[in-house]
């Protein structure tokens, strides 16, 4: 096949849509000299540029990035210029993976060695984003061994039950559950936040635009945590929020939570987790408790 063909059926194909790679000839040309597919590949996708598709022509880039999933490492390879910047990150250097999604806007995060990796997506594409997780998820498993990573899971009772939690929230259970064990340790529901800020006008301010709090559910699972917040976590009302974030904390443990006062809102605290040096917070209510 021709490059001027290759690029042909690209266009043809393009879309808003994350596109996984099956063969050699699906990697985009700009990326061919950086993008070795081997059959240790696990999973290979592409993720489209954010531009109307009428705008677009055969012989444009049509492509940003192309992720790798190699038999030991993920590999972002990403358009920089006339080349290709290329980022490895190793299974057994994770900690954390998470996926953002609001409305047609999703975001996956690797969190390694250093400041997360980003790569956002459409959200149409998030079964496949999904699939990815699944992949790393397994292949970290592997490069660590199950020694370290199937701790004793103790099946003990969930702190809350489903049916006091946002529709939303009670499905996000089910669907974890479909995938692996888990264990609810905490829910936070939504609620109205108080600031602590003493000047009258402030006060006042804040009867108009009152700040709500989004849920916060955390789940145990055998190989870490698995946290679901609103996504932002802290809105105001009258305006539509409907994105959450997924955080999936590997060898983290409820037992290395932190819980101190929120200085920012009356009657509220906040959750710290760790996990190999990234730090994640959560606001909650001050009578949250994590079971377990």
């Amino acid at each position: 096949m021709t490059e001027q063909e290759k690029r042909t059926l690209e266009y043809d194909r393009f879309g808003p849509w994350v596109y996984e790679i099956t063969g050699p000839d699906e990697v985009p040309a700009a990326f061919e000299s950086a993008v070795h597919l081997g059959s240790n590949t696990r999973m290979a996708f592409k993720i489209p540029r954010q531009v109307e598709r009428r705008t677009v022509r055969p012989e444009d880039d049509l492509y940003t990035q192309v992720i790798v999933l190699g038999e030991t490492d993920v590999s972002i390879h990403e358009l920089a210029g006339t080349g290709v910047d290329t980022t490895t990150v190793a299974y057994r250097d994770l900690v954390a993976v998470s996926s953002l999604h609001d409305l047609l806007y999703g975001e996956l995060r690797l969190y390694a060695n250093g400041p997360p990796i980003s790569i956002s997506y459409n959200t149409v594409s998030d079964h496949l984003i999904q699939s990815a997780i699944d992949v790393i998820r397994s292949a970290r498993r592997e490069a660590v061994g199950p020694a370290a990573v199937d701790a004793p899971f103790t099946r003990a009772p969930d702190a809350v039950a489903e049916g006091k939690m946002e529709h939303l929230f009670g499905g996000l259970v089910h669907q974890e559950r479909r995938a692996h064990p888990v264990v609810v340790r905490a829910y936070e529901p939504a609620g109205v936040l108080e600031k602590r800020d003493p000047r009258v006008t402030e006060r006042l301010l804040d009867l108009i635009r009152r700040e709500r709090r989004r849920p916060v559910l955390i789940l145990e699972t055998q190989e870490g945590l698995v946290i679901y917040h609103g996504a932002p976590q802290v809105t105001r009302f009258g305006r539509g929020n409907y994105g959450y974030q997924r955080t999936e904390l590997w060898d983290a443990t409820v037992a290395q939570a932190i819980m101190e006062e929120d200085d920012r809102y009356v009657a509220s605290r906040r959750v710290h987790l760790s996990a190999g040096g990234h730090h994640f917070e959560y606001n909650v209510s001050e009578g949250f408790e994590l079971a377990g």
